[in-house]
């Protein structure tokens, strides 16, 4: 039903240091691949530096992409340990501005918004608007310590930018250190969802929280689960408008992401009750 269904991810593509090399990475990425195995036509646009190895990443997200050149490529060390992620930015990428979207581009079905590390202008975040919209916050929500660590970022300015976006995602582990920045979120868009990783997602619509369960899976790679989340959420909902529902979905879907290693595929999918109309 959603062959035609559009929809353009902002932010930057990463690299992810793993087992002595680098892969590609990043919200962009494991969104987009997401939206891709649900039959969606994606678009990307990224800053990235000159030697990204676009293709390794064109092979697993098959898509249109519009690139910022930049000095060096968004680069993460992700260490897990006891299903926790420590992180460390080895390097940062360039910003993405307004005139960095090709003309025609943000008339789309879907918007998702997903910077990695403050990559978005404010003037782009204010501005760039589809049919229905989603915001990422976790790229909002970082900075670093002296030693290169990833850690919580206590500023909630970058909201004023997210006015008119009508999802926002962030999970349980975004605002750890800092619960109160759950309330203020639940104030600025119709519909904020906290993932809770397993657990599944607490879904506010109108001021109203409702728990979704999550779906019981036997994970082997947590990389990209809650950019899974988020364009499925947006897939579904961007048809049918159920908040509720569209959780429930993105929590399978999900579960489906963290059984295997690496971003979702469409193959993934198949023979799975109901996923048919989604896939085609």
């Amino acid at each position: 039903m959603n062959g035609r269904l559009g929809m353009l991810l902002v932010g930057n593509f990463t690299l992810d240091v793993k087992d002595g090399g680098s892969v590609p990475g990043g919200s962009v990425f494991y969104s987009g691949c997401a939206a891709r195995a649900l039959g969606v036509s994606v678009r990307v646009v990224s800053a990235v530096g000159r030697g990204f190895p676009l293709e390794e990443a064109r092979a697993q997200l098959p898509c249109e992409v519009s690139l910022v050149e930049c000095r060096e490529t968004t680069t993460f060390r992700n260490v897990y340990s006891g299903g926790t992620r420590v992180q460390f930015l080895c390097a940062a990428g360039g910003r993405i501005e307004v005139d960095s979207v090709p003309e025609g581009w943000a008339d789309t079905d879907v918007v998702l918004l997903c910077p990695v590390y403050s990559e978005l202008g404010p003037e782009l975040s204010a501005s760039l608007r589809g049919r229905v919209t989603g915001a990422s916050l976790q790229g909002w929500l970082r900075t670093t310590s002296d030693l290169g660590r990833v850690v919580p970022r206590v500023d909630s300015d970058f909201l004023s930018s997210l006015a008119g976006v009508d999802v926002l995602f962030y999970s349980e582990e975004d605002i750890a250190h800092h619960p109160e920045l759950g309330e203020l979120f639940r104030r600025t868009a119709p519909v904020v969802v906290e993932t809770r990783g397993p657990g599944g997602a607490t879904v506010c619509v109108g001021g109203r929280a409702t728990h979704v369960p999550g779906y019981p899976v036997k994970e082997l790679d947590p990389t990209g689960a809650g950019d899974t989340f988020a364009a499925a959420f947006l897939v579904h909902y961007s048809a049918r408008r159920d908040a509720l529902a569209a959780a429930d979905f993105a929590c399978n879907i999900c579960s489906i992401q963290v059984g295997l290693c690496g971003p979702l595929v469409r193959e993934a999918l198949a023979g799975i009750p109901g996923f048919d109309e989604w896939t085609r």
